[in-house]
Parts: C-alpha cells; structure tokens; sequence
C-alpha cells in the first residue's frame, strides 16, 4: 500500500495495480500487446521517487509508472551486466539517486543519471558480500546506513569505493546461516524492527550493538512467526502483519 503526494492510494494485488483517488478505482493490469502497460499483474513492491514518479516491483519486472503521462517503463532481466538482476522484484527504495531493487536473485542499483543496472550478489568465497540472493527487503536509515535483509541473514553496507560494495552482516549465526529477513523498520530513537519468517520479531540496538528476539525472550505473546511487515505509527507502537493475523506492540 503506498500513498502519493496528492493523497491517492495506491494498493498492489495479486491481480493488478489498483488506484484510489478517493471517489473510484483505476486497475493497471499487463496488456501483451502494449509495452507501455504494466509488465505482470501480481504486485510485490511500491516505492515513490523524488520526480514523482512510482516504481513497482512484480512478479514478472520492474516497472516505472510515469502519472503525468499515465505509461509505465518496464524492465528486465537480459543477458548482460546491465540489466536488472532478477525479474521478480521483491523490494525498491530511492537512496540518494539511485533506485535500489531487491530481487529474488540478487541486489540491482538503477542509476536515474546513466539509466544503467549494477548487480551485486552472494560469493561463498567473499565475506563481504551479500548474505544471500534473496532480497526481501532494504532500509536507509535516518544516519545514512544502509541494510539489506536476505533469506540467510541481515547487513549493512560498510563501503562503496571504485564500484566495490562491502557488506558486513549483523545477525551472523554459529550455524553460518542468518535470519530470513522480511522486513525492516526503524523507530523514532534509532532501533531496528526485524520481521522474519520463523523467527518472529527482533529488536536491533544500534547503540550496544545488541540483536534482541521477542520470542526467545518470551515476549512475542502470541504473535505468528512468519512476520510479513511491520510499521511504526506516530505513538511508537508496532504495528504487525503476520501469516496468521495482525498485532500491535505498545511502546511500553
């Protein structure tokens, strides 16, 4: 669910895009006889630029919807080095210039200057890479850092230079396998929220450094393990969607 700045909704199905502008819907569904349609119908990521644009995330490509003139772009993955990663499309935030997608096969960047993809993906052999290829999930904090949550554990982007990307990962297991993030969110004093799929929730100290689980602490009360989103409302309360049901954390 994404909403713009003029205030309509915007809601991704698993049969289309869907507009609400507060009086009727508009559906966005894939047409094979038309490029500048959607690219897939089933919807898995909004994300607003700073033109105003939308760029959504599917099942089937990326896409970038253009209000003004009411089209969308799409992308996909081709056989070269700069085209998107994967085609399933999990997961966009713009940082700074650059549209940052996490795929089911890897991490692209979307420079908006030079409209070309860099990828980056696991190595066994690189410490400093990607956890895992599945990426589900991204977050820039308020102090710049950024954090990528895989199916085998969460990290943070410690450098960028001459094109080379060190990761270094957070939540690293005796077992050599990290959490399956789903997730992220950052509350109002700095801390990292962490859905996940069998794990429940976990709480991210950025001061001490310390990963915290609510289940293992007795406190997810109840809540499902497989945690598909979590938000923060202006009282600092956690918001949970689960596979089986919602709930909501009070701040105390």
């Amino acid at each position: 669910i994404h909403q713009d700045e003029i205030g309509q909704m915007w809601f991704g199905t698993r049969d289309g895009l869907n507009k609400y502008d507060g009086n009727r819907f508009t559906v966005f569904r894939n047409n094979p006889k038309d490029t500048t349609s959607i690219s897939n119908n089933d919807i898995l990521s909004i994300q607003k630029d700073k033109t105003g644009n939308l760029w959504i995330g599917t099942y089937n490509g990326l896409n970038c919807y253009n209000p003004v003139k009411n089209t969308f772009k799409q992308y996909f993955h081709a056989n070269n080095d700069q085209s998107l990663c994967n085609n399933t499309v999990w997961d966009i935030k713009e940082i700074k210039n650059e549209i940052w997608i996490g795929t089911s096969s890897g991490l692209s960047i979307y420079n908006k200057t030079t409209k070309k993809f860099i990828s980056l993906f696991h190595s066994s052999s690189n410490r400093f890479s990607l956890p895992n290829n599945f990426v589900l999930s991204i977050l820039e904090t308020k102090s710049g850092v950024i954090l990528i949550g895989t199916a085998k554990g969460l990290c943070k982007l410690i450098s960028r230079k001459n094109g080379e990307f060190l990761f270094q990962q957070i939540d690293h297991q005796e077992n050599g396998d990290g959490l399956f993030v789903q997730n992220i969110k950052e509350d109002a004093t700095g801390n990292l929220w962490i859905g996940t799929k069998t794990n429940g929730i976990y709480k991210y100290e950025t001061a001490s450094k310390k990963l915290i689980s609510l289940l293992e602490n007795g406190m997810q009360n109840g809540i499902d393990v497989d945690v598909r989103a979590i938000d923060i409302d202006h009282k600092g309360a956690l918001w949970i969607g689960t596979y089986n049901g919602i709930s909501v954390i009070q701040s105390n």
